[in-house]
Order: C-alpha cells, then structure tokens, then sequence
C-alpha cells in the first residue's frame, strides 16, 4: 500500500510539474511592449531585422545621420598593417586601437619578437600611437623569458610605420587634386 501511494505522489508532482512549465512557457509568448501596451511582433526576416537594427547608419542612396570611422581612412593604421604585412598577426582591432603580431623569428633561432602598436589618436601625429616590442629567448622548450625591447628598436619601427604614413598621405593628396 506504501509503495502505491509513493508512485501516486511521484505521478502527482510530475503532472503538477508539467502544468506549471507550460504556464511558464506560454507567458513567454506574450512579451508586452511597455510603450504600446501590445503585444511586441518580432520580424522573422533576417535582413528586415538588421536594417531595422541599423536605424539611420544604413540607407542606401542617402545621408546617413551616423558617421562610421573604418580602418582605411587612418593612414597611420594602413602603414603600420603595410610595415607588418611580413609578420603574422595574433590580433589586428581598429576599434580597441591595437595591432599585435604573433611571436616570430628565424626558424633556427631560440630568440622570438613580438610587436605591439597601441593607437591613442585617430589624428595623424607622432604621438597618435606606441610601439612597443618583446624579445622571447627560450634555453629549451619549457624554459623561456619576456623581455622588453631596447627604445631604439622601437623606435626603428615607428619611424618606418611614420615614412610610409607620409608616403601614403602624399599620394592620396595628389589624386584629390
């Protein structure tokens, strides 16, 4: 007798469980909008969806309300991906203002380089970004060590990102005219 009323109660709560999970679920499906007071629609066509996500950043044929600043209108940032274009990048972010390559060196080598641009300014000036660079020596496959590069270095690498920056804004000087 024990045993049959525990499977009725086990049965019981089941039953009590699955009632209330579709009371909760079917609340789900009538999100109010507060500002209409209706229930809120949602568009199941992507594209309607993004445009409308988009607001007035968006409209082909017209002015758009939003200015967008994209990488290639920086020329300090096209010159510093031209000066690396030999290097593999780990991470290359316009919007965080960072390019940063992966470890590299001559395959024969124990000694690694890392370099990493930080851009403070989208103004076009010496002082609108850093470089800074690490040296990786490794004795064996586990035991390695992080230095900084020397500030000639770094250096050396600004001032070839700063003489292809000039080249770059020279000749796109010349086809406005």
């Amino acid at each position: 007798m024990l045993q049959f009323y525990n499977k009725l109660n086990l049965s019981v709560f089941k039953v009590l469980f699955f009632l209330l999970g579709l009371i909760f679920l079917s609340n789900c499906s009538k999100e109010i909008d507060p500002t209409t007071g209706k229930r809120k629609n949602y568009e199941t066509n992507a594209e309607k969806r993004a445009l409308k996500a988009a607001g007035d950043g968006i409209i082909l044929g017209g002015k758009s309300k939003v200015e967008y600043e994209f990488s290639n209108s920086n020329p300090i940032w096209r010159a510093s991906l031209i000066i690396l274009e030999d290097i593999p990048l780990a991470t290359a972010n316009y919007a965080g203002g960072i390019i940063a390559t992966d470890w590299y060196g001559a395959s024969n080598s124990s000694e690694l380089i890392k370099i990493q641009i930080v851009f403070n300014d989208n103004k076009l000036s010496v002082s609108s970004f850093n470089v800074k660079g690490f040296k990786k020596n490794c004795s064996t496959a586990i035991k390695c060590s992080i230095t900084n590069t020397d500030q000639n270095f770094n250096n050396a690498i600004k001032n070839k990102i700063l003489e292809k920056t000039k080249i770059i804004y020279q000749t796109e000087s010349k086809k406005k005219k």
